[in-house]
């Protein structure tokens, strides 16, 4: 703990499961006279001054971050796009399609054009994600 005791700089060390070990420490400067301030100093991105201030190197930071973002979605739909689809011929049409699409055919009159199955890719994408 660093504090000021008396007006004097003292460095105050706990130690111990209990805390209960204390060594005390009364450093001096230069010339063998106390310290009557806590030798602190709080630095930012620019100054040594306690000010928060915008890092210089933010605009790389959100770049190097949207890139990453982009390359993430473009490699999740490419192995979405690689994915079966259930279709369903002669149903009812779904509000969304897509891999991860869940289709539900009700009734009690099936034709015999009516069928549910999955789509595969002509392609398989195995070999696009180097």
């Amino acid at each position: 703990m660093l504090e000021l005791v008396d007006g004097l700089y003292v460095s105050t060390v706990y130690e111990g499961e209990d805390l209960g070990t204390i060594t005390t420490s009364e450093p001096v400067a230069l010339g063998g006279q106390r310290l009557d301030f806590v030798p602190f100093y709080v630095g930012n991105a620019r100054d040594v001054v306690p000010a928060v201030e915008t890092p210089p190197l933010i605009g790389i930071a959100n770049a190097i971050i949207n890139a990453y973002q982009l390359s993430a979605d473009w490699r999740w739909q490419l192995f979405m796009s690689g994915q079966e689809t259930l279709v369903a011929i002669n149903g009812e049409a779904p509000k969304t399609v897509g891999a991860g699409v869940v289709h539900q055919m009700m009734g009690t009159v099936m034709t015999a054009n009516t069928a549910i199955s999955r789509w595969r890719p002509f392609r398989s994408c195995s070999g696009i994600l180097t």
